[in-house]
């Protein structure tokens, strides 16, 4: 279940939603778009207790703005939760100026990693939390007893190691698998998998499909090196399926892969990725200690938790004397 799913269900708060996504890959359409969002935004304030923001931290300069104007017309507390690994001291400029005092004037500030915690205390930013991706926990995972069929699910590029991957998996000597669901970036397509023996390009996968789709494999491989990296959802995602992660020795990622229950290669390094590719397919035994500690692993992150800690970050802000209680959640 989404958050927003669980709040809409909850007793203890009422909430609205308001979609920001795709704004700026939408052209002069997105420009109307986000027109739409503020008047949406303006329009249930007037009756919200608090504004929960869910925003990567390129969007937070363009948003926060005008989530603040809100504030100072309607009484409205704020909680600004930030997805992604790039913290303020990644950007320049304006961006960064913003983006701090964004952090800074919300009333609650929800970090994606331990890291990005780490950095706001040292910005002595008192009112910030720990608040990782997540995904809900199942009980319909199948038994796993060999590695042969590995995928990605996610953004299709070379900056999250799929030309990498491919050349491993392509150039093994065990009989193993690869496929990849996702839309194209940095210049990829479904021309780049053309005469590819082992390598498949499946195609999109919709959100609430992706653990149904993964009880269909045995590994995520994700040798990235992208940026913008926090935790990633895939690999949260397989951890829920009770399974390990190849993944690279990259920002956030040691916080959720160690030896117990993936494979952390260094980045840009082919050599390794087909060694720990290698060991993963060809020792049941070892690959059947990952799997039990990857499930293990899940319930860290498990949304019943998280998304009731949530209600609970909710409830115990301060609400504004004159304003009446219980209102709802925007």
């Amino acid at each position: 279940m989404t958050l927003y799913q669980y709040l809409a269900n909850s007793k203890r708060i009422q909430a609205r939603l308001i979609e920001t996504g795709g704004i700026r890959r939408s052209g002069i359409r997105g420009g109307f778009k986000f027109l739409k969002v503020l008047a949406r935004l303006f329009w249930l304030a007037r009756d919200s207790d608090v504004i929960a923001l869910n925003l990567c931290s390129t969007a937070v300069p363009i948003l926060f703005p005008f989530v603040w104007i809100v504030r100072l017309l309607f009484g409205c507390r704020i909680i600004l939760r930030i997805f992604g690994g790039r913290g303020h001291d990644s950007y320049t400029g304006m961006n960064r100026r913003l983006l701090r005092w964004s952090m800074e004037s919300c009333d609650l500030l929800l970090l994606q990693t331990k890291a990005l915690l780490a950095s706001a205390d040292q910005l002595d930013i008192k009112s910030s939390d720990y608040f990782p991706t997540n995904r809900p926990r199942s009980s319909s995972n199948r038994p796993r007893d060999g590695c042969s069929r590995f995928v990605s699910i996610g953004w299709v590029g070379v900056a999250k190691g799929v030309p990498l991957a491919m050349d491993v998996i392509e150039n093994s000597a065990n009989d193993i698998t690869y496929d990849v669901y996702g839309p194209f970036t940095d210049g990829l397509s479904e021309r780049d998998f053309d005469g590819k023996k082992r390598c498949i390009y499946r195609g999109l996968v919709s959100p609430g499909k992706v653990h149904e789709t993964l009880q269909n494999y045995d590994a995520v491989l994700l040798p990235t090196t992208w940026k913008g990296e926090g935790y990633p959802g895939i690999i949260i995602e397989a951890f829920q399926a009770g399974m390990p992660v190849i993944t690279t020795n990259w920002r956030s990622i040691p916080e959720l892969v160690d030896e117990s229950c993936g494979m952390l290669v260094p980045i840009e390094d082919p050599t390794a990725l087909a060694q720990a590719v290698e060991r993963i397919s060809s020792d049941s035994k070892f690959y059947s200690k990952l799997c039990q500690a990857a499930g293990k692993r899940g319930l860290q992150f498990d949304s019943a938790h998280w998304n009731e800690e949530f209600v609970g970050m909710c409830c115990s802000l301060q609400l504004p004397r004159h304003l009446p209680q219980n209102r709802g959640t925007l």
